[in-house]
């Protein structure tokens, strides 16, 4: 287990085919999302997903507690064996025992201080989650440490298609209501962890071998506590809201946070899958790594600031559209959660360049003040309803923003006029996005048009400048180095589209790598 599959292959060639199959991942699995989620919206109302989106308050902090981070223990430890393997896979399953056990125990105490009757009922059910969910903690961390990237496709996509998407679906048409959310949930994480055990096939014969315990648990709980104070900043907003304003109140805020998550959750978590083991395997090599970091950083920058800004005007329509008048009241949140998705989206890369060096004590720290500033603007925003409480949480990720990359440039040796430098293509391309938006917005606002045509003509505007605002991008900020890495892609494309591609990107035919 101490190397990884196919040796023959550079590190940089097992990260991009990693990259490719991650980014085909997210992209096929946030439009499943979506989808769902449009037509779960139409059958669902906000208080059902408010009602799970509380209990998610509970169990997603016990999802971080159940396997004490031996995942990435796994990824990130350098000399792994069979033995570790073994005292990892054991010690999960008991601990994926001992918190179901738990969550059932305390789920009446949990609907108390969340002030919702159902919510114990929900709870005691999905705490089936956390003893399903742990035998696939072994498996999926073999493959992601190994960038077996097209078998975590297999996983992913087939685990939420049927698992989730079509479940849910069928569910709810029966009419199950916040039942068929609660079944969906549990059929997935099930069918996820049976998957990812029969790919990886990692040595299953018990064991709870002190010296490797020690070894995994040394990484794996500073990563727990890492990822423990992170979830009470992800989730302070929801138990606030739930708490003061109500389970509808939550469906609607829930559904804004996620709708501006969703791209970024896709391009972050496929960019940090990758980048994380290929980090680490670079750690004390700091140009390298100071390298990777910012070409991630650019990369998103390039894709997350034109993506939320457009979504921040399309916002109106957009959702009048897809999930029908009644979730017009998520709006406004929508919008200020939008403005500050591009920072979110950065400050989350820096969380691979810690990992992948081995100091999370010192995000720790941080997340700690980040949670904190969550939980104060939260409370501060309930005056002014969920959208008051957007504006808190986006200024706590503002804070974020400036801390982790503070902490990631120290790590890699950059500095932060490197750092702002290769964000501003994607600031750049953001600015004549946006324009475009608006001057379609506001055209077929004039004239007149439905939500419908105004939605679809803002995103035909937007689908037309991304190409054309990458092609106009002046000389200086211009993103060479990055369009030069995804030469050898474009070179594999049909010819049409490779001819378009040559165009956009500006690429030299002769550099060697187009035919």
């Amino acid at each position: 287990m101490t190397e990884p599959p196919l040796p023959g292959r550079t590190l940089g060639a097992r990260t991009l085919s990693a990259a490719q199959w991650r980014l085909g991942t997210s992209l096929v699995q946030g439009l499943l999302q979506f989808a769902t989620g449009v037509l779960l919206a139409r059958l669902l109302p906000p208080r059902d997903f408010g009602l799970v989106a509380l209990a998610l308050v509970v169990t997603g902090l016990a999802t971080l507690v159940a396997d004490l981070g031996l995942g990435p223990a796994i990824v990130q430890r350098r000399d792994l064996t069979p033995r570790h393997l073994r005292t990892a896979f054991s010690a999960s399953i008991l601990l994926g025992l001992g918190i179901t056990a738990l969550v059932a125990l305390l789920a009446p105490v949990a609907g108390v201080l969340l002030a919702s009757p159902q919510l114990p009922g929900v709870l005691a059910v999905q705490s089936l989650l956390f003893v399903m969910g742990a035998f696939g903690v072994v498996p999926r961390a073999i493959l992601q440490r190994e960038m077996r990237a097209g078998a975590l496709f297999t996983v992913s996509v087939t685990s939420y298609v049927v698992g989730y998407a079509i479940a849910v679906t069928a569910l709810a048409l029966a009419g199950f209501g916040v039942w068929s959310l609660v079944w969906g949930s549990l059929i997935q994480t099930g069918l996820e962890s049976v998957l990812a055990l029969a790919i990886a096939r990692p040595p299953l014969k018990p064991l709870l071998g002190r010296p490797e315990l020690r070894d995994l648990l040394g990484y794996g709980a500073k990563a727990s506590l890492n990822a423990i104070v992170n979830y009470f900043a992800r989730n302070g907003d929801n138990a606030i809201v739930g708490r003061v304003l109500g389970a509808a109140a939550l469906g609607l805020y829930g559904r804004a946070y996620n709708l501006m998550l969703l791209p970024l959750s896709h391009l972050g978590g496929a960019t940090i899958a990758v980048l994380f083991p290929a980090l680490a395997e670079v750690q004390n090599d700091k140009p390298r790594l100071k390298r990777g970091y910012l070409l991630a950083v650019q990369f998103t920058a390039l894709v997350a600031a034109p993506v939320m800004t457009g979504m921040a005007i399309a916002a109106p329509h957009m959702v009048v559209t897809l999930y029908g008048a009644r979730w017009s009241g998520m709006v406004p949140a929508l919008q200020v959660l939008c403005a500050a998705g591009l920072f979110r989206a950065v400050y989350h890369l820096a969380g691979a360049v810690t990992a992948a060096s081995n100091r999370l004590g010192e995000e720790t720290r941080r997340q700690f003040v980040y949670a904190a500033l969550v939980i104060v603007g939260g409370i501060a925003g309930t005056r002014w309803g969920v959208t008051g409480v957007a504006v808190g949480v986006s200024l706590a990720i503002v804070y974020m923003y400036v801390a982790m990359s503070s902490l990631a440039l120290r790590i890699s040796e950059g500095t932060w006029g490197e750092f702002l430098a290769v964000q501003a293509p994607g600031v750049a391309l953001a600015g004549m996005v946006g324009a475009a938006a608006l001057a379609a917005r506001l055209a077929m606002e004039r004239l007149g048009a439905g939500d419908g045509a105004i939605f679809l003509a803002i995103l035909a505007a937007s689908a037309l400048a991304m190409p054309a605002g990458v092609y106009l991008l002046p000389p200086r900020v211009r993103p060479v180095a990055l369009f030069d890495r995804l030469a050898p892609n474009v070179a594999r494309l049909p010819r049409p589209l490779q001819f378009a591609m040559v165009r956009v990107l500006r690429l030299s035919p002769d550099a060697g790598r187009l035919p």
